[in-house]
This record gives C-alpha cells, sequence and structure tokens, in this order.
C-alpha cells in the first residue's frame, strides 16, 4: 500500500525560519528531514520518494511512501491519500518526473562500468567554443531519448508523434550538494532535468511497479519520483 502525500514545512519560530532556509537550498537535508516524519529509522531502506516544489517560499513536498508521513509538530502540514493506480494496457498518460540522467561507462579491466552523469560527460566531449549548442542538442534530443530508452523495463513508452518523442525538458540544471556517508561529508554533483510529456501503458504491472519506485539515481536528493495522471 502506498500514500501520495504534499508536505509543507512551516516555520514557527525563529529557528525553524533558519531551517526553512537552508532546506529549500539542500536537496539532502530535505531528505533527511522528512525521514522524521517515519517511523524507519535512518540507515534502513529510503521508504519515500519526494520532490520540492520550487515555486513555494517555504518548503514544500510531494511525498510517496509505503506509510502515511506522520504529523510531529504544528511546523508540519500533511495531506496524504492512498496511491492505488489503476492502469490498462494502451492508456496515455501526461507525466512529470525530476531526474538525474546518467550513463554508464565500461573501462578497460573493469567488471563494471562507472556511472557518469549523461550531460556533463558528454559535454566534456566537446570543444568549449561549442558547448553551448551543444548543450542545446543534448537536452532537446538526448534527454528525451535517453527517458524513452528506460520505458521497456517500466511499463511504458513515450508518445511518438510525427516522428518527435512527446517528452520535453523544461528545466535543467547541474545540483551541488553535501551527503553524510560512514560517518564523512562528502561532495556531491548530480544533473537534475525536469522531463514532461505523454506515455503509453504498455505494461500495467511494471509500471505500477514503477510509479512506487522511483525511476533512476539520486532519490536521496529529491530525485526520481514519476508523476502521471491521465489524459482529459
Amino acid at each position: 500500500m502506498s500514500y501520495l502525500s504534499q508536505v509543507i514545512f512551516s516555520p514557527q519560530s525563529r529557528d525553524d525560519h533558519g531551517l526553512a532556509n537552508r532546506m529549500l537550498v539542500a536537496p539532502y537535508l530535505q531528505h533527511q528531514t522528512l525521514w522524521t516524519l517515519f517511523t524507519k529509522a535512518p540507515g534502513t531502506p529510503q521508504p519515500f520518494l519526494f520532490r520540492q516544489v520550487l515555486d513555494s517560499r517555504v518548503p514544500k513536498f510531494l511525498l510517496l511512501s509505503d506509510e502515511p508521513p506522520s504529523v510531529p509538530s504544528a511546523r508540519w502540514q500533511v495531506q496524504s491519500k492512498l496511491f492505488v493506480p489503476v492502469l490498462r494496457r494502451g492508456q496515455v498518460l501526461a507525466f512529470q518526473a525530476r531526474l538525474n540522467p546518467t550513463r554508464s561507462e565500461r573501462r578497460p579491466g573493469a567488471q563494471r562500468g562507472k556511472r557518469q552523469d549523461l550531460v556533463m560527460s558528454l559535454l566534456h566531449q566537446v570543444p568549449a567554443e561549442n558547448r553551448a549548442a551543444e548543450r542545446q542538442r543534448l537536452l532537446h534530443e538526448r534527454l528525451p531519448q535517453w527517458f524513452a530508452d528506460r520505458g521497456a523495463a517500466a511499463g511504458f513508452k513515450v508518445v511518438e508523434e510525427r516522428g518527435s518523442l512527446q517528452c520535453a525538458i523544461s528545466r535543467y540544471e547541474v545540483m551541488h550538494s553535501t551527503a553524510r556517508q560512514d560517518g564523512t561529508d562528502r561532495k556531491v554533483t548530480l544533473g537534475c532535468a525536469d522531463f514532461g510529456g505523454r506515455v503509453e501503458v504498455t505494461d500495467p504491472d511494471r509500471m505500477t511497479a514503477c510509479l512506487r519506485s522511483g525511476i533512476g539515481h539520486g532519490k536521496a536528493f529529491g530525485l526520481g519520483l514519476l508523476l502521471v495522471r491521465p489524459e482529459t
């Protein structure tokens, strides 16, 4: 069973305002703070996906979780509803997702490829004077194809009209953050892209599982949540 929630952090004190200001620009702090709304202890598998609502002056999030978030104090506003998607093969859905597009690069002698940010790694291969134009091509051609390539395993395909994928990138930025691992703070750099468009359900069970587990990497930084709604 899953729950979809809107969560707002409403500062009640001077310390709360300081925390709110830090949360607005620190995705891993958002992750740590949101974890306090759940009963599972830190270190266990992350029990939720989340996405920051960027047009809010206070920390505001959409959460998908396997239990409803608690309301530990008046500084939290939580509205939850059961998330029970009913999908059918051939159904067309509008979607939004904030994702970390990556690729795996195999190195000589290595058993596994090294994961790299797709846009940043490809831009590094381009002369500096050509990077602005290449960046636009990557955002509007390569990233939609990257998303479409993940559809088969996730139970959907991106709708295509007149040879054009119905998938667009409305925002891309490089996120610089800090995460704590094994008692040590480490710097993290992630490329974050906001995807939107239309998909067709090809396997309802697989897509339901994808909605619950998310897509790609960076889930501790507010990435991976796939939001869908039936077309009207």
